[in-house]
Order: structure tokens, then C-alpha cells, then sequence
């Protein structure tokens, strides 16, 4: 990751609150990796038609993808373009945005108050409490999302 500057920090929020997707997600064990306990995953993720700045975002980060595709409901569509990070690189990404984040703040926060705490105390299974903040968190989040601005 770069050394962000106070600027690029305010950028990188006003992208998020603008363009941005922030998620709790519960994924199931996957058999056919030897997962056997489903756990859950920070998603931040941005989908715009602007290239530049979506390059820009994925050399600041490590992603975990990022994709080109075209709307397929109109052929006059742009092209869109994204960037998606999970788990500690989300983490990061949130982080150095938060104090500049307007729009989606409270999602963020929700996000980061369940997920670092988490980190902190290392990867190991969830306790009941754990589950139920998550849990918690995550429906929040989504009735942010509904909320209107």
C-alpha cells in the first residue's frame, strides 16, 4: 500500500460515499476447500466508468479483483469498471478513508467496529457474542444501504 496523503485519503472517500459498496457477507464452508465452519466476510467494493481512477484505486490497495464488463441492458452503456477488496485490505481501505467519509460513514463504522476487534484477537472460531454482533452489524448495514439520502 501507498502513504496516502490527507488529499488522497478525502478522494478515496468521496469515491466510496459516491460510488462505493460496503458489505458484511456470511460465506458458507466450501466441501471442496475442507471448510467446515461458515464465516463471515468484509466486502468493499467500487463499480464506476471512469478507468483512471479505478486503476488509480487498485494501485493504492491490493484487490482481490478488479473487472471490466459492459451493462448489457442498453448498448449505449459505458463500460464499467471495478475494484473489490475483502477482508484486511478492506480493512485498510475503510481505515484510511473513515475520517473523511460522509455518505457512508456509518456503514464503515459499522463494518470496522465487529471486523477489527476480530483481527485483533486473531483468526480463530467465532464465540456466540461474536456471531450475533456480526449478524447485528451486517442487517444494519443493509437497512443503511435502503435508507434514502
Amino acid at each position: 500500500m501507498l502513504r496516502l496523503n490527507r488529499s488522497d485519503r478525502a478522494y478515496l472517500a468521496g469515491i466510496l460515499d459516491g460510488e462505493g459498496y460496503i458489505g458484511l457477507h456470511l460465506r458458507k464452508p466450501s466441501p471442496a476447500s475442507g471448510g467446515v465452519n461458515p464465516y463471515w466476510l468484509l466486502r468493499v467494493a467500487v463499480n464506476m466508468s471512469d478507468k483512471p481512477v479505478v486503476d488509480w484505486l487498485a494501485s493504492l490497495f491490493p484487490c482481490s479483483r478488479s473487472v471490466a464488463r459492459r451493462d448489457q441492458r442498453k448498448s449505449t452503456y459505458k463500460r464499467l469498471y471495478g475494484v473489490e477488496w475483502s477482508a484486511t485490505q478492506a480493512v485498510m481501505v475503510l481505515s484510511a478513508a473513515l475520517p473523511f467519509m460522509r455518505g457512508k460513514k456509518e456503514q464503515a463504522e459499522l463494518a470496522l467496529s465487529v471486523v477489527v476487534p476480530r483481527y485483533q484477537a486473531g483468526n480463530r472460531l467465532m464465540t456466540n457474542a461474536q456471531r450475533r454482533a456480526y449478524t447485528h452489524a451486517a442487517k444494519k448495514i443493509a437497512a443503511l444501504k435502503r435508507r434514502s439520502y
